[in-house]
């Protein structure tokens, strides 16, 4: 069971749903409508590339 992170309704979707969309870097699952709406980029990657740059960047620092 998952849930469409951009979803305001928070209505349970699967994976083998009609009318889903699956991330391709973390299968995510979300509402198609949602996904095109979020111009197709998942938040969930998002927040996964930004959370290793701040800990690449923590690194250099403590290392300088």
């Amino acid at each position: 069971m998952h849930f469409s992170v951009n979803c305001v309704r928070m209505k349970r979707i699967y994976p083998f749903s009609d009318n889903v969309a699956i991330c391709k870097g973390c299968l995510a699952v979300y509402h198609r409508h949602c996904f095109d709406h979020a111009s197709k980029r998942c938040t969930r990657c998002a927040r996964r590339r930004a959370r290793r740059k701040a800990i690449m960047m923590k690194t250099e620092e403590e290392g300088e």
